[in-house]
């Protein structure tokens, strides 16, 4: 009598043979016993021999306590790697973002030096995010003519984002443009009309305003890219320690020199009286 093929269907069990013609026709079997499926394979009696359970599933050497499954003993097997989406990458803020506090360290530690950096940063980061070719070296070197559009800019991302922040962005980019000018003007004033040194101390109220301009955008900044206390930067990294010690430094210096050109100019003239 022909044996029958192993099948698996709802209406019958995929079951083993009687025992004595199952391994006459294990070679007929196997092909069909592999593609049985779990549905199936969970309707095996836990205490199926372990010679059929090898004959009917190749690799699969065992069953699971409950009877449920195959556990796939086959060191030729596979690894199977169990896969992972990657992580949602943040998306980078729309402006350059970092803490008040250390924009006026940087800003004084580098004699001013730091605003070149400060607009790159802003308008590189804004081209990113606009798509726009902004050129950020460039409005960076003429501040003075970019100044307004950048306020601008973070004022109307503040819009859209219906935010309650209320600053002045034209009159601090103004104040900030009257003050780079002003700099620029005492520090060419000729030497008889006006020393170095009365020239720098005339600088500093002005360089102090421009702070404040900077320090304004900047807050709105970072209130438009959704970190008002900047926690993304605010910490001091070792090429920002170098420039603070450069720049105290630098400030040693300017005071030394200053007492020294005072204490100089005050003998001279005592001894002019004198005589």
């Amino acid at each position: 009598m022909p044996a029958a093929p192993l099948c698996c269907s709802p209406a019958a069990d995929c079951a083993p043979a009687p025992g004595g013609w199952l391994a006459k026709i294990s070679t007929r079997v196997l092909p069909a016993a592999s593609s049985c499926s779990k549905r199936a394979v969970g309707k095996l009696p836990g205490n199926t021999p372990q010679p059929i359970l090898r004959l009917l599933f190749p690799g699969k050497e065992s069953m699971s306590d409950d009877g449920s499954e195959l556990v796939d003993n086959n060191v030729y097997a596979p690894t199977q790697v169990a896969l992972t989406s990657a992580p949602a990458t943040q998306p980078l803020p729309p402006f350059y973002v970092v803490s008040t506090t250390k924009l006026v360290l940087l800003s004084l530690a580098t004699l001013g030096m730091y605003s070149l950096y400060w607009f790159w940063r802003h308008w590189k980061r804004y081209g990113i995010d606009s798509g726009q070719r902004l050129y950020p070296v460039w409005r960076s070197l003429f501040a003075i003519f970019f100044a307004h559009s950048l306020n601008r800019a973070i004022d109307q991302r503040l819009q859209d984002q219906h935010s309650r922040h209320r600053w002045s962005p034209g009159a601090w980019a103004t104040l900030y443009v009257v003050t780079v000018i002003l700099m620029h003007v005492v520090s060419r004033l000729p030497e008889p009309l006006l020393s170095a040194q009365l020239a720098f101390a005339l600088t500093l109220l002005p360089w102090a305003a421009q702070i404040v301009a900077m320090v304004q955008a900047q807050r709105a900044a970072n209130i438009a890219c959704g970190d008002p206390s900047a926690r993304q930067n605010r910490r001091l990294s070792l090429a920002n320690g170098c420039w603070l010690l450069v720049g105290g430094l630098l400030w040693l210096l300017i005071v030394f020199d200053a007492i020294y050109v005072y204490r100089a100019s005050t003998e001279t003239m005592m001894l002019t009286v004198a005589f």
